[in-house]
């Protein structure tokens, strides 16, 4: 019974569960990767917001151009069809 739990001992040192959840040791960024990485992020954020405020203005704009064909349309099925009026024609000479 002794080996048995040498043995399981010994294979939950190989099972990925049983490895300590912080490395042995912390590898550390250069500055210049951080500064480069935070530049990233602004102009990530920044591009972002730009994209998210053109989508909501092209919304916006959207449903105004589909608000004002609609009540063109209504407008033109409400009036009436006027005939054409006739030329005039010039009298032969």
């Amino acid at each position: 019974m002794a080996s048995k739990d040498i043995d399981a001992l010994w294979l939950s040192t190989l099972t990925p569960a049983a490895r300590p959840a912080v490395p042995a040791f912390r590898p550390t960024r250069a500055p210049h990767e951080v500064k480069a990485d935070t530049t990233a992020r602004i102009s990530r954020e920044l591009i972002d917001a730009q994209t998210e405020k053109r989508h909501a203005n092209t919304a916006r704009l959207k449903q105004a151009r589909l608000e004002r064909d609609a009540g063109e349309q209504a407008a033109a099925a409400a009036a009436p069809v006027a005939p054409k009026a006739k030329k005039a024609r010039a009298p032969k000479a």
